[in-house]
């Protein structure tokens, strides 16, 4: 019987690498094949801005749960004090490039008590004239008063559920920065 004079992990190196090879090729291919295995579904559609406005009144009296099915977010407290608690999210992504940048639920420790919302607008401008063309019979609410840039124009109506209002920054005096929900 002949025996090898090559060190032992030189002798063992042929074996790994014929076992390695395959295993390799393996982990490549199974994501692959797995990818395309899954359930596709439809794609998830993007809320448009219109549409959450409209939709959040018909989840009156506000909670954070009702919010947060509504609009597939996970609000945090904030911060409270003896009479409010302040619920908040931040970054929603809504079509045409508009975000909802903060959402300021604030919910009342004394029920009841319907709550009240602040949603805080960025991303792509929403233009003044295109709020003014859908919603008629808005009426000067609040000026700045010559503070801060970031202060509001607010435009209000009354709806059937309370009040509703859009907010114009002097940073920006075209585009919509806020709408807030004000139930009576």
């Amino acid at each position: 019987m002949t025996r090898s004079t090559a060190p032992s992990h030189e002798r063992t190196a042929r074996p790994r690498r014929r076992t390695l090879l395959p295993l390799l090729l393996l982990a490549v291919a199974l994501p692959a094949c797995a990818a395309d295995s899954l359930p596709k579904g439809p794609p998830v559609k993007t809320l448009d801005l219109w549409t959450v406005i409209d939709y959040l009144p018909t989840r009156l009296p506000f909670s954070t749960d009702k919010i947060e099915s509504a609009l597939n977010v996970v609000l945090a407290k904030a911060r409270e004090n003896e009479y409010f608690g302040f619920y908040e999210a931040s970054d929603l992504a809504l079509s045409r490039g508009v975000t909802l940048e903060k959402l300021d639920l604030r919910i009342r420790k004394e029920q009841p008590h319907p709550g009240f919302l602040v949603l805080t607008i960025g991303g792509a401008c929403v233009p003044r004239a295109e709020v003014m063309g859908r919603y008629d019979g808005l009426q000067l609410a609040g000026v700045p008063r010559g503070r801060s840039l970031d202060e509001e124009t607010s435009w209000s109506r009354q709806e059937s559920w309370g009040k509703l209002s859009f907010g114009f920054s002097e940073r920006a005096r075209d585009c919509l920065r806020s709408v807030v929900f004000e139930p009576a």
